[in-house]
């Protein structure tokens, strides 16, 4: 993981500067403002979306990686569980108060056990079963990791 090459990141951030520097002194002064204000630019965009993304910047990838919910695990420490949970439960109480009574919720959870029994509520039922093709009849659905969940959520029951 990243944890393993973390200690280079300062030297490539440096010679990164190092490279900018040498780029900025070999083109003229007109096109250096025009280079330095789209260097600018392009840090402030990504500095926005990671502000805007907040707590959960480390989930980020460039859009230049394309796609990338799709091929790497995001919350691999499922940190966002617990926000999960606590919206899940908001929607289930508004779902008891439209219907006009209080039931109980299969949730089928694709990730890690203990973050959902820290922060559910009664009316919330965990559930292994994360497949597709199968006979239980979950309502709910979380998945947390590519790795542990079918390509789609199936389909409600």
């Amino acid at each position: 993981g990243l944890r393993h090459f973390l200690f280079v990141v300062p030297a490539f951030a440096v010679l990164a500067g190092i490279g900018f520097d040498a780029l900025l002194d070999r083109v003229q002064s007109r096109t250096r403002v025009v280079v330095g204000t789209t260097i600018a630019a392009f840090v402030l965009w990504n500095a926005s979306v990671l502000v805007r993304l907040h707590p959960y910047q480390y989930l980020y990838f460039n859009q230049l990686v394309g796609g990338a919910a799709r091929r790497f695990d995001m919350d691999y420490w499922v940190n966002v569980m617990a926000e999960a949970v606590n919206n899940l439960d908001a929607y289930v109480t508004e779902l008891d108060k439209v219907g006009g009574h209080s039931r109980r919720y299969t949730v089928a959870v694709c990730g890690e056990r203990v973050p959902f029994e820290e922060r559910h509520s009664a009316r919330l039922q965990w559930t292994e079963d994360c497949g597709r093709n199968s006979s239980s009849r979950r309502r709910t659905w979380i998945a947390t990791a590519r790795s542990t969940a079918a390509s789609s959520p199936p389909s409600r029951a």
